[in-house]
């Protein structure tokens, strides 16, 4: 497995659950801008 991230390379395939409970999917966005900013959210 290739570790190294290059400009341009395909993104990795992402399905996430928003706050609210809804899917967020990052094939969705395609073509798209897209900003993900990841936090540990602690009981």
């Amino acid at each position: 497995m290739n570790s190294h991230v290059v400009v341009g390379d395909p993104a990795p395939t992402i399905d996430l659950e928003t706050a609210d409970g809804d899917k967020w999917r990052l094939s969705d966005h395609l073509g798209r801008p897209v900003l993900l900013i990841f936090h540990r959210h602690i009981h």
